[in-house]
């Protein structure tokens, strides 16, 4: 009988322990639930506040030319100018600045021109070369030019008129002609030769 009231008794001593765990508990969960109610209140607060320190800044870097106005109370009455955390320098992907691309570009662009006017004189050169015959002869001494170089012309010599052949007529005809005109001087080879060129016209010269 006294086991079994101690039984009883130890029952009833660990009901009262639980119930002071959930009453331990229950102040417990009612303290959470205050915290709470707290962190929501301050959650609250600071987004309205948030919202109110964007709006500032907002206005802070939209401003007129990002001037800032001190304090009434600031005995110094100068202005503060926002630097802007931008870099003013922009770059490209590669992190070269777009100046110094630019500049590289606009480089290469004036040496493609210069190229470009460079190789068209030169072709103006060689056409001008070309149509002058600079590059077509070898310098020549003037005696060269004669068709016949070592021709004699005799003094008081004067050249006959010619009727000039073109290539069309009968040339037995014209060497007729040609020799009676010049009988005085039939003898003379050189001088000969070098007078016959003159009594020819059109394509009989590029005999």
């Amino acid at each position: 009988m006294e086991a079994f009231q101690k039984e009883i008794n130890d029952i009833n001593g660990k009901l009262t322990g639980f119930d002071e765990k959930l009453t331990g508990f229950d102040e417990k969960l009612a303290g959470f639930d205050e915290m709470k109610g707290q962190l929501s209140t301050i959650l609250s607060i600071l987004s309205g506040k948030g919202k109110g320190v964007a709006t500032n800044e907002e206005e802070a870097i939209f401003d007129e030319e990002d001037h800032y106005e001190p304090p009434k109370g600031d005995a110094s009455g100068s202005k503060f100018i926002l630097i802007p955390s931008k870099n003013t320098c922009d770059e490209d992907v590669m992190g070269q600045p777009k100046h110094d691309k630019l500049e590289e570009t606009e480089k290469q662009e004036e040496h493609g021109v210069d190229a470009m006017l460079k190789e068209k004189l030169e072709h103006m050169n060689e056409r001008i070369r070309s149509i002058e015959g600079f590059e077509s002869y070898e310098p020549m001494d003037a005696s060269q030019l004669c068709l016949v170089p070592d021709v004699i012309i005799p003094h008081k010599f004067q050249m006959p008129e010619f009727e000039r052949y073109n290539g069309t007529t009968c040339p037995r005809s014209h060497l007729v002609m040609f020799c009676n005109k010049m009988a005085n001087y039939i003898r003379d080879e050189r001088l000969m030769i070098h007078c016959f060129q003159n009594s020819l016209s059109s394509s009989a010269l590029r005999w």
